[in-house]
């Protein structure tokens, strides 16, 4: 997904990985990929983000970006490395739940508001952030009462605006949606083979992904993309 600056009119790179801090339950940055930054890693302040679309992330200015050398919070949590997409839900009780395929964001302050929870079967619930222990790597260990507390996303976006009347609807901010179609995988080298449903290898270890394998994957199903986005090297 692009980000693109309000005041240069311009694309200054596109969003190529987040940066979620596990014990505030926030997005605290955005790592950015440009071609023609060589050194150093940029990363944008999630403050400095003034909207996401379905089409682009919006910053005042290129200025708001910053390397990730410079900010000390920025290369702990990149260490960290928890990105919460693909992430496996599982209960206290060791129930598995599904895998995250997107999340709810609070657009003033980066928290993390509740999860988009598909099964194998595609069915796709919310759970309410309230209800997440541990953020960790690669899983979400939630509260045992999760299971019967995961909800349709229509009645979360519901809860998620307070009733009103149209005026004041309208000058709340919405939480921002981030999935894995947020972030930007192509170009990047896949780390292992990845099967389809018959065992054929459909994108070998080593391979460099393309928008044309994005969207072979896709079509294959969500849950391959998630497979496809865990497989990628930094």
């Amino acid at each position: 997904m692009p980000i693109i600056s309000i005041m240069d009119g311009k694309e200054i790179g596109k969003v190529k990985s987040l940066l979620v801090n596990p014990e505030s339950g926030k997005v605290e940055f955005l790592v950015i990929h440009n071609e023609r930054w060589t050194l150093g890693v940029k990363v944008l302040p999630f403050r400095q983000v003034q909207g996401l679309g379905d089409y682009a992330v919006m910053t005042e200015s290129e200025s708001a970006v910053i390397d990730l050398s410079e900010d000390t919070l920025a290369n702990e949590l990149k260490t960290k490395g928890v990105s919460i997409i693909g992430n496996r839900v599982i209960t206290a009780a060791g129930q598995f739940l599904g895998e995250v395929v997107e999340y709810y964001v609070n657009a003033e302050s980066g928290k993390v508001e509740g999860c988009v929870v598909e099964k194998e079967s595609n069915d796709q619930q919310v759970l309410n952030a309230e209800f997440i222990i541990t953020m960790g790597k690669e899983i979400l260990i939630v509260k045992k009462e999760s299971v019967e507390n995961l909800i349709n996303k229509s009645e979360f976006d519901h809860m998620s605006v307070p009733q009103a009347n149209q005026e004041e609807v309208d000058r709340v901010d919405k939480p921002l949606i981030f999935s894995k179609d947020t972030v930007n995988i192509t170009g990047k080298r896949v780390t292992a083979d990845v099967y389809d449903e018959n065992g054929d290898v459909i994108v070998p270890e080593g391979e460099v992904v393309t928008e044309d394998i994005v969207e072979r994957v896709k079509r294959i199903g969500r849950n391959k993309l998630v497979e496809l986005t865990l497989k990628i090297a930094e």
